[in-house]
């Protein structure tokens, strides 16, 4: 079976605008972005060819692009997931990659509220949740994730966005991404068509949720009892809006800036940007 090979790699940050990028990238007409956008093939390889079809399966509908996109988020996480930039240059040398980051503070707290709010998901409260899962602070190394992807890639192949650009001028950023990809730039693009993973109205499960969830069949019984208009319904009442301002712990903020600024810094000076760029300052 020849498996399918996807050669343009956005590979995160998480909560960075990655959604809205891939989906505005997508829309060359020369491209084709995976379903669903995020894999995650590479994070976890078992060597199981199974899972090999299932991830070409996941491209089946834009098959006849010649540059397919996987938009994973999970591939920045280089500390979580030892040797994703290496299996994904082994599995297509030819492969590029594009990483964007965003001011650490502004997004690990939006990757909490997302994993908070996903189902069955993260139980540790913020300020928990940063000092003790190692995903958060791995997520923030974005210089670390860089220069992974350089060293397997090659430094050419590689390509930082800044999130704080991208939201001023998306089409422009996108427009420049194409010329990074050896793309033709000038093609028609509709920011309006691109969605973007906001944080406020965002919920978790309550305790009789998450209850049922750990019930042997509960996702079955769900689907074939509860129709659309009644999920809502449910989703209303057992579960319960998560803040969309974490309080932080003056404690594990500055423990957490500690973690990621010279690597964050580091990436600033490598790519040309002021050190006052994000606040890393830890007073």
């Amino acid at each position: 079976m020849n498996h399918t090979r996807p050669d343009i790699f956005l590979i995160g940050a998480h909560k960075a605008g990655t959604t809205a990028f891939a989906q505005l990238l997508a829309q060359h007409p020369l491209c084709g972005l995976s379903q669903p956008k995020e894999p995650g093939y590479f994070s976890k390889l078992t060597g199981d060819p199974r899972k090999l079809r299932e991830y070409s399966g996941c491209f089946e509908h834009v098959r006849s692009k010649p540059h397919l996109i996987d938009a994973s988020t999970t591939y920045a996480m280089v500390g979580t997931y030892s040797g994703v930039a290496q299996r994904i240059a082994g599995f297509n040398p030819q492969a590029r990659a594009i990483m964007i980051v965003r001011e650490p503070i502004a997004r690990i707290e939006s990757q909490w509220i997302e994993w908070r709010s996903e189902a069955g998901g993260l139980r540790l409260s913020f300020n928990e949740a940063v000092r003790h899962d190692t995903r958060f602070v791995d997520s923030g190394l974005y210089h670390r994730a860089v220069c992974a992807y350089r060293e397997a890639l090659g430094r050419d192949r590689v390509r930082v966005i800044f999130f704080e650009d991208f939201v001023v001028n998306p089409l422009a950023v996108v427009r420049g991404a194409f010329g990074f990809l050896g793309l033709d730039a000038d093609v028609p693009l509709d920011e309006s068509q691109s969605t973007r993973n906001e944080r406020v109205g965002k919920r978790e499960d309550g305790g009789v949720l998450r209850t049922l969830r750990r019930l042997p069949g509960y996702t079955a019984l769900r689907s074939v009892f509860a129709p659309h208009s009644v999920r809502a319904i449910f989703k209303t009442t057992f579960t319960r809006p998560i803040p969309t301002e974490p309080a932080w712990d003056p404690a594990v903020k500055r423990w957490f800036l500690e973690q990621v600024r010279e690597d964050n810094l580091a990436l600033l000076r490598e790519e040309r940007k002021p050190d006052d760029f994000y606040n890393l300052t830890l007073d």
